[in-house]
């Protein structure tokens, strides 16, 4: 290892570093560090430059330094994430075997780790983000089990995608050697695609070979590490006890790099190694490549095995969220925070948590987006859910519904809305009145659907569209082939909804803000004839019926109820181009309500029964509309 370009690396990294704080950085004393300062300031690599009041003098790096380190600079990464999950690679075998029975899996448990999220950010684009955090910017992602569902990684995050058609093998030789070229000769990341790394690893410049380590207690069965007392590794077994372990991402230099490769190759070619990890085939013997380990804190890096240990890792966000929202509300409320306490969890989704909380007295809903408790940046918190990505903030288009209907007043209070984290405080509305919309004439339905008529007539505008094209779109693009592998008429269904889209592209019809999922537990109904609609955080421009199509969905209308509600809407029985809208945009989303819940599925999201339900409805629409020649509207 170049002590010199870590020094250098070290003053690029950290403005005005002290030398003790050198010496932590490297492992060395300090005197130690003080030479090696002194080194590099009389080779012109570093100058002395004035310090602050409690420190005279400190080092910046110069250009003869940066130009020292641009010999270090990492070409790129390697990511491995085409393994099956441990436990399902007899199972992965099996059901292809028996395709033609009725053998089917959770989608849960055919999702693959490195597209798992936790604490709301998928496991492979969190490292994506990393890398390029480091100015690492050439990506490989070997890929091979659910291949499809990765394929987005490559528009979004402009990645190169490599297939590993030996995936299935246990051993992970092969997805090395599919991507050997991308490896030999160079100076690359090499990591697994099921780590989640606590604090950026990464580093712009690596200055000599190296491999991470972590001290485990106990017995372990992994590749055991004896270090020199300049962490050079001089002897490697397999198995040990309270010792230092390979663990992590690993960075060869060009000479290992090549090395490397070649002994992979050799390796490959004797099917005895068709088990055998490519980490065993450059640790077994190390004796031949100057290569040293990177001692990593413990609880910095974490590699999970099936979905049970990445939940359990996970149920900590609970804790967080919870002590984030009682920060939140106090802050909104100037009090503090020991005037705050959280009464218990609304609703515990996916993407956030609602609680019901008690500040000072008076209660209120706080939602904490689980995205948002570890991410401070506007842009890697937009980033995370590949879906209905309508701004670069995701909560914009909430913010701005919120905003322009508030002279109306048909929304729950706002306390409190934090645009950049999501962050949402409102009143909680205390003797509310039950809401039943299973009536579509009943005085319930009736005020609901005057409160849609009265947001509608109102024309507002906003800048945040509610495109249900792109969302199915991206949606199948995260699929992949699991949603046709689940319904055996999909290809049929799939250009049915394909008509829909065409034919409600072709009438053009004008768009206003839209809550676009108005249900029975969205309206609030106080005393008299006050109703108010929470939970904007779909809202956007649409056609007007988007809200009647969603309210018949939510509802389980059949087509009389649906025609029902229309006619109290409209005032008048409506024509055939408004049915046709209606029940279309039904149909839509009711496929889109499918890709979500397969989506989830994949995710780790139980969504129940609501993909069939879901599938249900996209059927029963688009035969209503079949059946009662609805399309005829439809100008050629």
């Amino acid at each position: 290892m170049d002590r010199i370009g870590m020094v250098i690396r070290s003053y690029y990294e950290h403005d005005a570093l002290s030398q003790r704080a050198l010496a932590d950085l490297l492992g060395v004393s300090l005197g130690t560090a003080n030479a090696l300062v002194a080194d590099c300031t009389a080779k012109g690599f570093l100058a002395e430059v004035p310090g602050t009041s409690l420190r005279k003098m400190t080092h910046r790096i110069t250009e003869s330094g940066i130009a020292y380190l641009e010999n270090y600079r990492v070409n790129g990464a390697v990511i491995f994430a085409d393994r099956p999950l441990d436990d399902l690679h007899s199972i992965f075998l099996y059901g292809f075997e028996c395709r033609d029975q009725q053998i089917t899996f959770p989608a849960s448990a055919l999702m693959p780790l490195p597209l798992r999220s936790l604490n709301g950010e998928v496991l492979i684009e969190r490292l994506i983000r990393q890398l390029k955090e480091a100015g690492i910017r050439d990506i490989t992602v070997v890929i091979g089990y659910m291949k499809e569902m990765f394929e987005y990684l490559a528009d979004q995050f402009q990645v190169r995608i490599l297939y590993n058609p030996g995936f299935i093998t246990p051993g992970t030789l092969s997805s090395f050697c599919s991507a050997k070229e991308h490896i030999r000769g160079k100076r690359v990341y090499l990591l697994n695609g099921n780590i989640w790394l606590r604090t950026n690893l990464f580093h712009t410049y690596e200055c000599g070979a190296k491999v991470s380590s972590v001290y485990r207690k106990g017995p372990v069965r992994e590749w055991c590490l004896s270090l020199n007392k300049r962490n050079r590794v001089e002897e490697t077994v397999y198995g040990g006890e309270n010792t230092l372990v390979f663990f992590g991402p690993a960075c060869p230099d060009p000479v290992t790099s090549k090395l490397w490769a070649a002994k992979a190759e050799q390796a490959f070619l004797m099917p005895k190694n068709n088990a055998t990890d490519w980490e065993s085939v450059i640790l077994s013997r190390t004796d031949d490549q100057e290569l040293y380990a990177e001692r990593i804190e413990d609880g910095q890096i974490y590699r999970f095995h099936s979905p049970s240990e990445l939940h359990s890792f996970g149920s900590e966000r609970e804790k967080i969220s919870s002590r984030t929202a009682v920060r939140a509300v106090a802050q909104a409320c100037e009090l503090p925070e020991a005037s705050v306490s959280v009464l218990g969890t609304l609703i515990e989704g996916a993407e956030s948590r609602i609680y019901l909380c008690d500040a000072g007295g008076k209660q209120l809903v706080c939602r904490i987006p689980i995205r948002s408790m570890h991410h401070s940046s506007l842009t890697s918190a937009a980033s995370q859910n590949p879906f209905q990505r309508r701004a670069l903030n995701p909560y914009a288009g909430e913010y701005a519904a919120y905003n322009a209907v508030r002279p109306l007043h048909l929304s729950e209070k706002i306390i409190s809305f934090d645009v950049e984290t999501g962050y949402k405080i409102s009143r909680y509305y205390v003797n509310t009145l039950p809401v039943n919309l299973s009536d579509p004439a009943s005085p319930t339905t009736v005020k609901c659907l005057s409160l849609l008529r009265m947001l509608h007539d109102a024309a507002l505008v906003i800048d945040s569209p509610y495109d249900l094209d792109s969302q199915i779109s991206a949606r199948e693009q995260f699929c992949g082939d699991l949603a046709g592998f689940l319904f055996a008429d999909y290809a049929e269904m799939r250009e049915n909804m394909r008509k829909i889209q065409n034919g409600l592209a072709s009438l053009k019809r004008p768009l206003v803000l839209c809550h676009n999922n108005p249900s029975a537990d969205r309206f609030i109904l106080l005393s008299g004839d006050n109703v108010r609609l929470a939970d904007w955080k779909n809202a956007g421009m649409q056609d007007p019926l988007m809200d009647l199509a969603m309210f018949s969905l939510n509802n389980d209308y059949d087509e009389w109820k649906t025609l029902r509600i229309l006619e109290i809407y409209l005032g008048r029985k409506p024509d055939a181009e408004e049915q046709y809208v209606t029940f279309g945009l039904a149909a839509l989303s009711g496929f889109l309500g499918v890709l979500r819940a397969v989506s989830g599925g994949m995710r780790g999201i139980d969504a129940g029964d609501s993909t069939l339900r879901m599938y249900g409805f996209a059927r029963r629409y688009y035969q209503i509309i079949v059946r009662e020649h609805l399309d005829d509207c439809i100008k050629d």
